[in-house]
């Protein structure tokens, strides 16, 4: 159902020089565990002692789906809970449903460009209902990116219950800056991990956290923002 270009799509798999397997699969596997160890080790010194939720790509349950998805995915998570190392406990590995249709035509329902397809894809309330169900965790960390519409979920209004924290997400799904310093001000976001040019125009990761949020956002363009 699945031809391997929307696979890749759909987790967010853009490599250099193209998509592929190989050293350049490889070596983009290391570097997303790499990153993940790093927001592991940022919310392992905020968080001691929390219980955290991790948002993972449904796709990876299906059976076609190709093993180097797989392997991203299981790289975020190792990367993941090594950072954690043991002060945040991994309550468990929640898989959000998707949207009517989305397993048909997935691509119809992605706003492009996005590294985070799956942002648009997710069920509306989703993560307001892996939060409910899971009330005693005070943290979830999402590997697909930002749900597209999360302003308009009551966990918008939870940052004194839950904090959440992304890999490599996309910050345009909420269309506003502003709505990102609102979440990061108001406690619901944690910290992230983004990609972004430096000023010698290498492409470099940065932490995202409440202290350096503003710096970060003014070097992002956002549609029809400065």
């Amino acid at each position: 159902m699945y031809p391997r270009l929307i696979w890749v799509m759909l987790v967010g798999v853009f490599l250099a020089g193209g998509v592929g397997c190989g050293r350049g699969h490889v070596r983009h596997t290391r570097t997303r565990e790499s990153v993940a160890r790093q927001l592991g080790c940022y919310l392992a010194d905020q968080f001691p002692g929390a219980r955290a939720l991790i948002l993972s790509n449904p796709f990876t349950r299906s059976e076609k789906c190709p093993d180097m998805v797989r392997r991203f995915e299981q790289a975020a998570l190792k990367g993941l809970k090594a950072g954690f190392g043991g002060r945040i406990t991994t309550a468990a590995v929640v898989y959000p449903e998707l949207r009517p249709g989305a397993e048909r035509r997935p691509l119809a329902m992605v706003r492009f460009p996005t590294p985070t397809p799956l942002s648009y894809l997710m069920a509306p309330g989703q993560l307001t209902r892996v939060a409910g169900e899971h009330a005693d965790c005070r943290l979830i960390v999402s590997l697909i990116g930002i749900p597209a519409g999360l302003p308009g979920e009551p966990l918008w209004q939870w940052g004194d219950r839950v904090s959440l924290a992304f890999l490599l997400p996309d910050f345009q799904v909420l269309d506003r800056p502003e709505l990102v310093r609102e979440a990061f001000a108001s406690g619901l976001f944690a910290a992230a991990v983004v990609e972004q040019s430096g000023e010698d125009g290498t492409q470099r990761f940065q932490l995202v956290t409440p202290q350096n949020v503003d710096r970060i956002l003014s070097r992002m363009a956002f549609s029809g923002y400065q």
